[in-house]
């Protein structure tokens, strides 16, 4: 259960950091087009969505290699879903607030603490509930990994000063 769970986290806490920093130095500029500016503002961009998703399948695949002593494509494979999966999970949310008047980027001045928990529950659901099918994972190991899922993402995010979304 250990090994799973770090073949689910870390990988994702790490190339969402990358992507923090891409974001940050705006690399990759080329791909920093939104997805449906309207829809879903402009912060949520190709840039994210191939970044995120390239580089944890990257990260997946030499952890992989840590974890089993081997290289495989499957690693690769998971770790590139789980980076789309993630991504395509912060869209309703993204929509949601679009609709409620909420600009791209911006907290909102009512209910702020509801939408922090709603920003970090998204993701970290969408992300569980594949993992758990592809790994046949049974129903109260996917609880406690959308749970521990939930908690790491909301504390790493409170680290941060501003929540930079791509």
């Amino acid at each position: 259960m250990l090994k799973l769970g770090i073949e689910l986290f870390i990988p994702l806490i790490l190339s969402n950091t990358l992507h923090l920093f891409v974001i940050k130095y705006n690399l990759l500029c080329f791909l920093k087009l939104p997805v449906h500016a309207t829809l879903f503002g402009q912060n949520k961009t190709y840039r994210g969505f191939i970044f995120v998703s390239i580089s944890n399948g990257i990260i997946q695949l030499i952890l992989n290699f840590f974890l089993y002593q081997h290289f495989s494509t499957e690693s690769f494979i998971l770790g590139t879903i789980l980076g789309l999966v993630y991504m395509f999970s912060e869209l309703p949310n993204s929509l949601f607030k679009r609709k409620m008047g909420i600009m791209s980027g911006e907290k909102p001045k009512k209910n702020a603490w509801l939408f922090t928990i709603l920003d970090k529950a998204d993701s970290t659901f969408g992300v569980t509930i594949v993992f758990a099918i592809i790994k046949s994972l049974s129903i109260i190991s996917f609880f406690i990994f959308y749970l521990l899922a939930f908690i790491v993402h909301l504390s790493i995010c409170l680290l941060y000063t501003s929540d930079a979304a791509d």
